[in-house]
């Protein structure tokens, strides 16, 4: 009877422990997909993307870089994660010239990015923080423009 008893105790404590360690390779539902910004900002005057061009990222749940483009070049970092906290390493720019005006937007918005503190996922949209500033992205399936050769 006590043998008994005490397969069913191990038995229940296996049950509960392999699923939690399990979790832990799960990837957060802000990684592994392509996202594609549509407004950032500060929320009273949000900066819209210039027709044409695209602003996204990918966080890599294996790798634990984020990339994607600011609309002309192209942008990767080392990210840390954990819950709804997110930041980002040191971030390495491919340096293409191309419309000042573009430029400007794509710099804003990767100094958003340097600045991102968390995000929240809501109806399916991804929403980073950084302070009060915000950036609104939409899920897509299409693959991401990048460069393949960083520098060209």
């Amino acid at each position: 009877m006590k043998i008994a008893r005490i397969l069913t105790v191990a038995l229940m404590l296996v049950a509960v422990i392999v699923p939690l360690g399990s979790c832990e390779s799960i990837a957060s539902p802000l990684e592994d997909f392509n996202w594609v910004c549509y407004q950032y900002g500060n929320p009273t005057n949000f900066t819209i993307p210039i027709a044409g061009t695209q602003l996204s990222a990918r966080f890599n749940s294996k790798t634990k870089m984020v990339t994607g483009s600011g609309g002309i070049n192209d942008f990767s970092a080392n990210y840390t994660l954990e819950r709804l906290t997110v930041s980002l390493g040191t971030m390495q720019v491919t340096t293409l010239g191309g419309d000042a005006e573009i430029l400007k937007r794509e710099n804003a918005y990767f100094n958003f990015l340097k600045k991102v503190d968390r995000f929240e996922m809501e109806r399916g949209q991804l929403i980073l923080f950084a302070g009060e500033n915000r950036a609104y992205f939409k899920q897509t399936d299409v693959p991401l423009k990048t460069v393949t050769h960083w520098g060209e």
